[in-house]
């Protein structure tokens, strides 16, 4: 903070109802409420007006158009020299995750500060993936924070809500790994499994295991561009 002059920065509102110093109001989830532009350009109609008519006018032109708002609006632009990360797996063991033998691997992504090395960024990473797999498969990926050594599970926050209970991965995993979500899961018998709803739901799950002093972010990633977040 002292090397960027940052002095202060401005705390957002809050998604909990209990008064919390510096933060004033609550998080706005409701669509009614946060829809400034309710005529949304038509994704088959260029800027200048002409209507797409083929496929190769849409990849052609319009497409660009979209991605290019995006770009600018939503994901914003990658600089044009990004420094580069390093990674070193620094430990690997062999766990249980409930019933389930796991393989996790501790690494540390050290990030090339040759154009400032007054500051040196080092991102851990704690990487959890069946141990028996032999494909490609989705993974638990834990950044910051967590601690490493023997005393990591304490590090990583707080324990669950009962001694010997399902850890929060299990929970979130024996919810909705591998099931129809719209017929296996009551959560969304009569809610639309949309990326947001299901972040939301994952979120309700963990808030109830983190002690309300902490504050809690869940991101959930459709591509590795396109992501949902849900803060806290």
């Amino acid at each position: 903070m002292d090397l960027l002059h940052i002095t202060t920065l401005r705390m957002g509102p809050t998604s909990r109802d209990e008064v919390q110093p510096g933060r004033f109001g609550l998080v706005n989830y409701d669509e009614s409420k946060a829809n400034p532009y309710p005529n949304l350009p038509d994704p088959l109609v260029l800027k200048n007006g002409k209507k797409i008519t083929s496929a190769k006018m849409w990849w052609d032109l319009r497409r660009p158009e979209i991605v290019e708002d995006f770009d600018r609006e939503v994901y914003g632009r990658m600089p044009k020299v990004t420094p580069k990360v390093k990674w070193e797996i620094v430990k690997t063991s062999s766990e249980m995750n409930g019933e389930v033998p796991v393989t996790t691997k501790q690494l540390v992504g050290h990030v090339d500060n040759s154009s400032y090395p007054q500051v040196t960024v080092d991102i851990q990473l704690m990487l959890t993936t069946p141990a028996n797999a032999t494909g490609p498969v989705p993974v638990i990926m834990e950044f910051g924070g967590f601690g490493f050594g023997p005393a990591r599970g304490g590090a990583r926050g707080p324990a669950p809500a009962a001694p010997g209970g399902p850890t929060w991965q299990q929970q979130v995993l024996a919810k909705f790994d591998h099931k129809n979500l719209n017929l296996d899961t009551k959560e969304f018998a009569t809610l639309n499994p949309t990326a947001e709803n299901i972040v939301y739901v994952i979120y309700e799950i963990l808030r109830q295991q983190i002690d309300p002093k902490f504050d809690l972010s869940v991101r959930l990633y459709e591509t590795d561009r396109n992501f949902v977040e849900y803060p806290g």
